[in-house]
């Protein structure tokens, strides 16, 4: 079996294995913090936050966090190290293999990694993410009232440059701490060390692939936008400039629908 066959097997494998404690952990966190009758807002947060049900919530969070972390980021990282050292491990095996190695991120430092990989990677879109909190986003509302005060503009980008550079300095900080037995302190000391010395490929892989993003973005958009315009002036061609269809009559009173109100009704809706 290929190296892509393999990850795709585990993928697969994991997927499966993944959701039901997920599925289990999601509804009882819901569950519990709903009980009393009434979802959490920020009217009741404070009561909630006092109430036995955080930190039942939060414990459920954190196993929840656990289960992705492990199955997404290390088994994987196991995993395709003994693709290319020629090990056999079995996808349980890698899976088993993970779960002992959370107790290696229970210090500061580790937590750290753990909080910087939730909270800081969804954020800039640098490192390595968890699917868990690829979702996550700072509201509209909140970008654009940043965006009118030229002083949190400067602080919000100054934050992004700061969580791209940790990010880009720590990215070799998990294969530090799993595949050579470091602490979560020297990993981040090693791989910082290992992108230094490296640090003109590194940014010219980091620079290029943020070009050939920018491109792919850019087009896609485009020809989101310009193809319904295109494809809808196309259909237009020949149709009646007025054309009356009671499209909601016609279907109530079991009326046939001609060719030409088809190709109008087909129009009218790719042009919205």
């Amino acid at each position: 079996m290929c190296i892509r066959d393999r990850i795709w097997t585990y993928q697969l494998l994991a997927g499966l294995l993944m959701i039901i404690p997920v599925v289990a952990l999601r509804r009882a966190t819901v569950w519990i913090a709903g009980v009393g009758g009434e979802a959490v807002t920020t009217a009741n947060l404070r009561q909630f936050l006092l109430s036995w049900r955080f930190p039942v919530v939060f414990f459920l969070g954190i196993l929840l966090v656990i289960i992705y972390f492990v199955f997404e980021l290390v088994a994987q990282i196991y995993l395709t190290d003994c693709i290319l050292t020629g090990r056999r491990l079995s996808t349980f095996g890698c899976v088993k293999a993970g779960f002992a190695s959370v107790r290696r991120f229970m210090n500061p430092d580790g937590i750290g990694i753990l909080a910087f990989i939730l909270f800081g990677v969804p954020v800039c879109g640098v490192g390595l993410s968890l699917s868990i909190a690829r979702s996550s986003y700072i509201p509209n509302f909140i970008m654009a009232a940043m965006m009118n005060q030229p002083v949190l503009a400067v602080l919000f980008m100054v934050l992004i440059v700061f969580l791209v550079w940790t990010a880009y300095r720590w990215i070799f900080v998990l294969h530090g701490v799993l595949l050579d037995g470091m602490t979560p302190k020297e990993a981040k000391k090693q791989s910082s060390r290992i992108v230094k010395v490296n640090r003109v490929d590194f940014l010219r892989e980091l620079i290029l692939t943020g070009l050939v993003t920018l491109v792919i973005w850019a087009c896609s958009g485009m020809l989101l936008r310009q193809l319904p315009g295109l494809l809808a002036g196309k259909m237009g061609e020949g149709l009646p400039a007025k054309e009356w269809i009671d499209a909601a009559s016609m279907i109530r009173d079991g009326a046939e629908f001609t060719g030409t109100q088809l190709q109008v009704i087909g129009y009218r809706i790719v042009a919205v």
